[in-house]
Formats: structure tokens, sequence, C-alpha cells
């Protein structure tokens, strides 16, 4: 995912999901939405990018491109999580909502590892509705995320001054841990977060949505303080999928 945006508008961007080929396909991708917003690299003020989780090729290809892009214009750069990215979907803390989507009728479809943003630290996105009738759980929040080998990925957030904010550190379960976890109460998000309904967890509780350009500049926008001129560290949460040599 791709996207240029200007005093809190996008000017071009560009989403799509695979499960391969980012090398080939984001240069190119990048290209495309600065040439739509009749912008160069050099008119970029922040550079960003998701960190991970993520396949290990996914999230090289990510960091490497923006480091090229920062490093190439002498502009800051930020790395955001996926959890980050995904808990921008979840409805504001507190709020109930309706959505006329259903779990077997909309399952969320799998993003690229890589999400690259390009644009000054400002944008805004509208929060999401959750799947039904969902009352106020209280102030907690989790993001659930496809591994693609078995484990689930999971982040607990808390709600504090109106937003989510990151309530503890991000770790690799099975599938019936997750849904346990997630037992607790409050809404739930993430590419994953369909397959916790077989944990018991209640559909009404998922957050279907997937991120958008919007959401993914306004998490970039609120990690610029922490924007400097060195490229963010990925973050790994399972070893890579390789055999050593014999």
């Amino acid at each position: 995912m791709v996207a240029v945006l200007a005093e809190g508008r996008v000017l071009a961007g560009d989403r799509q999901a695979m499960a391969t080929g980012h090398a080939e396909v984001l240069p190119g991708q990048i290209d495309a939405v600065l040439a739509e917003a009749g912008l160069r690299p050099s008119d970029i003020a922040l550079f960003g990018a998701t960190v991970g989780p993520g396949s290990f090729t996914g999230v090289r290809i990510g960091l490497a491109t923006l480091a090229g892009l920062a490093l190439g214009t002498g502009r800051p750069m930020v790395g955001i999580t996926r959890f980050a990215l995904y808990a921008a979907c979840l409805p504001a803390p507190g709020a109930p909502s309706r959505s006329a989507a259903s779990v077997a009728g909309h399952p969320p479809s799998r993003p690229p590892d890589s999400l690259q943003w390009l644009g000054p630290p400002n944008g805004e996105a509208g929060r999401r509705e959750l799947n039904g009738d969902c009352p106020d759980t209280g102030d907690l929040a989790w993001v659930c995320l496809d591994s693609r080998r078995g484990p689930l990925f999971l982040q607990p957030f808390r709600a504090a001054a109106g937003a989510w904010q990151v309530h503890g550190a991000p770790q690799a379960v099975s599938p019936g841990d997750a849904a346990a976890r997630v037992a607790a109460g409050g809404p739930v998000a993430g590419d994953a977060a369909v397959r916790l309904t077989c944990g018991g967890v209640a559909a009404d509780r998922l957050v279907l949505a997937e991120p958008t350009p919007a959401d993914l500049a306004r998490t970039v926008a609120a990690a610029a303080g922490a924007a400097t001129l060195r490229c963010p560290a990925p973050l790994y949460l399972a070893a890579a999928a390789v055999t050593p040599p014999p």
C-alpha cells in the first residue's frame, strides 16, 4: 500500500493485496502514486513503512525501499507495526457501532506484508464499525494477525486520551490461547480476527475492515515524533521459514 498525503488529504494512493512479488511491484507502485500526485521523492517530508510482523522477505523489501527513499532525499523515516496499523481500524474507544457485514459473507482479505506511506506528517481517517451491535466493553481492544504458519500474533491495546494505545508486548500464540486471552472483552481487529470465532469469540466483537491509505497516513503521523535518519529495525515474532544446509 502506498499513499501520498498533504494537509490531511490523500493526493494519491494505491493498495494491492499480494502474498509474494513485493520487490517487483513496490517500486513501480511508488512511481505511479508519485506521478499521480505530481510529486517527486524530494518533495516528500516524511517517509514511513511497516516494520512487521510479516514475512521475512516482505518486511525487508519494505524497509530497504524506505531507507533508499529517505536516505536518497535526506528526509526522516519512521516505522510502524502492523498491529498499530490495524488498531486504526478499531472504533473509537467506548463508542458502540453497527455494520451490516457478516463474518461468513465478508472474510478479511490478506494485505501485503510491506506497507509504505509517503507524505508530510499528517492525515486523517475515519474509525471503523463493528460487525453488528456491540456494547461498550470498556477500554480494552485487541489486534490479531495471521502468521501464515500456524500461530497467531496478538497484541492488546488500552484506551488512553480518546485513542488506542499499546498495552503490552506482541506475542506469537496458538489460536486457542489467543481466543482465551481476548475473552477479557473488547473489539478485535486484524486479518486473523475471524479465526477466533472457532475459539468462542463472538462475531459481533470482530472488526473486519482492512486498513486504507488514510489509516496508514494517520498511524505514521502518530509516530512522526519518533522519526530519525536511520532505518527502523524489523519486528519478527517467529523464526524465518528456512531450512539450514546439512
